[in-house]
């Protein structure tokens, strides 16, 4: 269910976990959505507004090695800890950024 109290958890616990692994503020991470099964999670990177953190394209460089390495933050995070792919599409820029801010404790 889209706004279930456990689907909140999940996309908190996930945003946590990239965030954590690449170093970036959990707000930089977008859920488009979820595909249930083996979950398929489709996000966009959004940069940094203050435009001193690392670009889109380098954190999504960083997960993708992340996602072979079973040693990485992120195999080793709560959720991402049951990566079994990454795919990275084309670039295309994005019209806006995030607006919300998340924090992990």
């Amino acid at each position: 269910l889209p706004h279930s109290a456990q689907r909140q958890a999940f996309e908190y616990n996930l945003t946590c976990d990239l965030a954590n692994a690449t170093g970036v503020s959990p707000a930089m991470f977008h859920i488009i959505s979820l595909s249930p099964g083996s979950i398929i999670v489709d996000l966009e990177i959004h940069p940094d507004p203050s435009g001193r953190g690392a670009n889109p394209m380098s954190i999504a460089a960083d997960l993708e090695i992340q996602a072979v390495d079973e040693s990485s933050p992120l195999r080793n995070g709560s959720i991402t800890c049951y990566t079994q792919a990454l795919a990275l599409p084309a670039f295309r820029p994005l019209q806006h950024a995030a607006t919300h801010t998340t924090h992990c404790n």
